[in-house]
């Protein structure tokens, strides 16, 4: 899931930000007719209570771009991810993602 509107969710009411990643969630899982994980925050905005919602949305998964806070580190919830925009390059992709996979082991 990305959300359904793209919202900064770390920078909107958390009331709001669980409607946004429930409906996402729920969009995403009739179309697939599998569960859905996992969530790369738009922008990589998000705060200890949006990781908390998500994690009881049922997201194992969460992904930003950099994190928020120095306990984000130690947080297994959450992970680092490599943004992606019209103007990344596939060189570029690559490139990250080979050095994810050489820090990390896995993707």
């Amino acid at each position: 899931s990305h959300g359904y509107a793209h919202y900064n969710l770390g920078l909107i009411p958390i009331a709001d930000a669980v409607h946004d990643m429930s409906k996402s969630k729920a969009a995403l899982e009739k179309l697939l007719g599998k569960p859905v994980e996992s969530i790369a925050y738009p922008d990589g905005s998000y705060t200890v209570a949006v990781k908390d919602a998500a994690e009881a949305l049922g997201f194992k998964r969460q992904l930003a771009v950099g994190f928020s806070g120095s306990d984000d580190f130690a947080d297994r919830r959450i992970q680092q991810r490599h943004g992606v925009s019209s103007t990344t390059s596939t060189a570029s992709v690559l490139l990250f993602l080979n050095l994810a996979f050489k820090n990390k082991g896995v993707l």
